[in-house]
């Protein structure tokens, strides 16, 4: 399925590869008992194991083999209370809705990138994969994976579709700045660098996810963002991490890219911060000035924030 729309003087394409879960789906409530190895090789599954590399966690295969065998050694396999049921019917809701979506979210991202960026890439289903979702930047096409069993969605379509606001600003964001893999990084510099951009990227697109949400949509990151001490304790993570960082050799790195991923992802730490220095930057500068960060860098976010005079518990110090 594609989704084809012209903005900006550019042509923006998004397709949809449903195929990996519609055939778990399937396997799923039927009585063959061993499921279809071809999971493995499908888009879905390659994409979530070089997502788990890049950023040094477990093979995610383990998690999905696991729950595959708990599914063929189920007896309530077709009962329509099973997780494959409700995954399919959250599936068949956002394709029915997806042209709505598009026609909102298209200009809303392209209000808050520069001029002319594309925003061509693949919504890829997938089930019981570790992550909720996650986007991959590729050499051959930009990809949005998105696990359809995972409870962080409440089986609430809004939630998703704004989880791909997100998603999709960073395909936009990424046209202009690339950021390298933590698991790739090897010094003390360059995972600061790596910190920085982090921060900014997952920020700018928390906070036009956010500008775009629902009416009475609840998500972690806005009840956090809306919480003033939340806040101030996110600032108080990042400061902490990169004072921490700024004292340590390169022999560490391997152990701290730990700490990234724990303090500055799960804890949503980066996404805070990061989306309290765009929304404050674009308040008192305007957004033609948050906009331009996008293409100066990670360093030019963080100036623009400090001249901003925000307060000593919601300011960061770069070593």
């Amino acid at each position: 399925m594609e989704w084809n729309r012209s903005g900006g003087g550019d042509l923006t394409k998004i397709t949809i590869d449903a195929e990996a879960a519609q055939l778990l789906i399937e396997w799923a409530q039927c009585d063959t008992v061993s499921p279809p190895d071809v999971w493995r090789s499908m888009p879905a599954y390659v994409l979530t194991r070089l997502w788990a590399k890049s950023n040094a966690l477990p093979d995610p295969d383990i998690e999905v083999e696991r729950i595959l065998n708990d599914i063929a050694l189920s007896s309530r396999r077709n009962s329509n209370e099973t997780l494959v049921v409700q995954a399919q019917k959250l599936m068949m809701s956002l394709l029915n809705q997806h042209q709505t979506f598009t026609d909102i979210v298209i200009p809303h991202l392209q209000a808050y990138l520069p001029s002319g960026t594309p925003i061509n890439g693949q919504i890829v289903f997938a089930l019981f994969i570790p992550a909720y979702a996650f986007t991959w930047i590729g050499d051959d096409a930009n990809s949005i994976v998105i696990n359809l069993t995972a409870s962080f969605w409440e089986w609430n379509p809004d939630k998703v579709f704004n989880l791909l606001v997100h998603e999709l600003y960073h395909i936009g964001f990424a046209y202009h700045q690339m950021g390298e893999s933590v698991a790739e990084v090897s010094t003390v510099e360059a995972l600061i660098e790596n910190i920085l951009w982090q921060i900014q990227n997952e920020g700018m697109a928390t906070y036009v996810a956010y500008l775009a949400r629902p009416e009475g949509l609840s998500i972690e990151d806005y009840r956090l963002l809306d919480n003033s001490a939340e806040v101030c304790a996110c600032f108080g993570m990042v400061q902490h991490l990169l004072a921490e960082l700024s004292q340590m050799d390169s022999k560490g790195i391997l152990e701290f890219q730990k700490r990234i991923w724990s303090d500055g992802i799960k804890s949503r730490a980066f996404y805070v911060v990061g989306t309290f220095m765009a929304r404050r930057i674009e308040e008192q500068m305007g957004r033609s000035s948050l906009i331009r960060t996008i293409k100066s860098g990670a360093q030019s976010f963080f100036e623009k924030y400090s001249a901003t005079s925000p307060s000593k518990g919601l300011s960061i110090v770069i070593p």
